[in-house]
């Protein structure tokens, strides 16, 4: 049969004209056929063209966020040309481990457009980040699979070689990139905090805490939006590794440089006056810390030091009930961050207008407020479990492994410590079981051995549970004492509470039973 041909206005025939098959459009194609106008056969994980053309291969999730899918081992094709990749096959594998199951919990926790920028980064040449989230996802295979039928120790050595690369790979970008390694190195910094919490490595966090921090403080004059970003989750562990240990030199280290930084971002993201607020807030509860356990015969001053917070605390309390009076288009992860920062400003109101009294019983009068955040996290906990990933198969109610930022147990612990009513602790323990299990710089687990420890404790010191808890006989601080390296490593935990009213602070070292 003879093709047709075009004529021209002249009426010469120009050729035979090329008719295009008809076939229909690939809508859930992977983002990188769509670019090049080509049908995609819309395999998982990868594509059979970019397979084939060595491309990098990304499905749009939900939200339009491009989730990262498609991490290969030889060389990679995009708008712009970049240099072939070559990794060993170890690495290839906990890389797309951490693209399939780890990166979903980083968009879960804290809705960003960081982790774009992430995905962007495991296809830098330089290999920092890339290698630091091989490492993370090697991490992630164990803790998730902690008691199964695999080999353990062949999954830690494994493990222990991509930290190691990770650890050389960061040195080597900082000594190359220095300064201007914006973003890339403060983001490695945050990601190797994220491994050592996950590897349970408090020492070692606090060291590239401290790293990233003093990086943000170079920056600091010209940050970039995802700077911006990193800096706001550097500084939300750095106020989780106050609240836990508020008088360890290391902690006092971080909380001066957090005091030098300036955050030109703050005004507009309420998500980040939420971590100044509490930071502010932990400047000056950390005083009366230090003076519990070092000058325990201090008596608490008439005047309210944390009465200059609260014009801030209320300015932020309405800018997060405004965001959240208008949540018609708004996803369940944005609604479960701003739901824990709410929980944690109102965690702020009840120490401004109840801590500088120096009295335990002053928490009582905030019963209700107690109750509206045990309230708030249980609800944003729950959005959170509703959250169902690409990856995921099936819905299920367990928590995580890790978190970034949430800082849900940060506020659940306080409210048991400081709250005595006991149908809310009991509350506040049943939702740590919820939590995930590594979140800043300790473990869920040992967040649960010091709220046991310190109930016990005022318990007994009032004759049994079920008795009203007086006034000597309440903790007003707590120290745990270790280094919380491997098993029993956290030894005791030390509290301060005034058995005589109006004396001193008397110190009772407790153990602590972890697990």
């Amino acid at each position: 049969m003879a093709l047709p041909r075009r004529s021209n206005p002249s009426g010469a025939v120009d050729g035979p004209v090329r008719v295009r098959a008809y076939h229909e459009k690939s809508r859930a194609g992977c983002m990188t056929c769509k670019e090049r106008r080509v049908k995609c056969d819309q395999a998982h994980p990868i594509c059979g063209n970019c397979q084939k053309g060595r491309r990098e291969c990304a499905y749009a999730s939900a939200g339009n966020a491009p989730t990262f899918r498609g991490f290969r081992h030889v060389g990679f094709e995009s708008g712009h040309p970049r240099n072939a990749i070559v990794v060993s096959e170890e690495v290839r594998l906990s890389v797309e481990y951490f693209c399939v199951k780890g990166l979903p919990i980083l968009r879960k926790c804290q809705p960003s457009p960081l982790w774009d920028y992430l995905v962007a980064q495991l296809l830098d040449s330089s290999g920092s980040v890339r290698s630091i989230t091989a490492a993370l996802g090697a991490q992630q295979r164990i803790v998730e699979r902690q008691g199964g039928d695999d080999q353990p120790s062949d999954s830690m050595r494994q493990a222990s070689r991509l930290y190691a690369g990770a650890i050389t790979s960061l040195r080597r970008s900082i000594v190359e990139k220095g300064d201007n390694g914006q973003p890339q190195i403060p983001l490695a910094c945050l990601l190797m905090v994220v491994l050592e919490s996950i590897r349970g490595s408090p020492a070692n966090l606090l060291v590239h805490l401290q790293s990233g921090l003093h990086i943000m403080r170079a920056l600091q004059a010209s940050p970039s939006s995802e700077s911006r970003e990193v800096a706001r989750l550097l500084r939300k562990y750095a106020v989780d590794a106050t609240v836990f240990d508020a008088l360890a030199p290391t902690t006092q280290a971080i909380q001066m440089l957090m005091a030098e930084q300036i955050d030109t971002g703050v005004a507009s993201n309420p998500l980040a006056q939420v971590v100044q607020l509490v930071s502010d807030l932990l400047q000056s509860l950390m005083l009366g810390a230090r003076d519990a356990f070092n000058h325990p015969e201090n008596r608490p001053t008439s005047l309210n030091p944390l009465e200059s917070l609260r014009p801030q605390q209320q300015s932020i309390e309405l800018a997060i009930n405004t965001r959240l009076a208008t949540t018609e288009s708004w996803n369940a992860v944005s609604l479960a961050a701003y739901g824990f920062a709410k929980a944690q400003c109102l965690l702020v109101k009840i120490y401004i207008d109840c801590a500088w009294t120096g009295r335990q019983c002053d928490y009582d009068a905030a019963l209700d407020i107690f109750r509206k955040i045990i309230d708030i996290e249980e609800t944003s906990l729950r959005l959170l479990h509703s959250i169902k990933s690409e990856s995921d198969t099936e819905t299920t109610e367990a928590p995580a492994a890790f978190s970034v930022g949430l800082s849900a147990q940060l506020t659940i612990m306080l409210v048991t410590k400081e709250c005595r009513d006991a149908e809310l602790r009991r509350r506040g323990l049943s939702l740590l079981d919820r939590c995930p299990r590594y979140d800043g710089v300790r473990d869920t687990t040992l967040i649960r051995a010091i709220c046991n420890t310190i109930i016990k404790h005022e318990e007994t010191a009032a004759g049994g549970p079920g008795n009203y808890i007086s006034e000597h006989c309440r903790v007003h601080h707590y120290r745990v004492v270790g280094d919380g390296q491997g098993p029993g490593g956290w030894k005791s935990v030390q509290l301060s509470r005034r058995p005589v009213e109006g004396g001193a602070l008397v110190v009772y070292d407790v153990p602590l039973e972890v697990g």
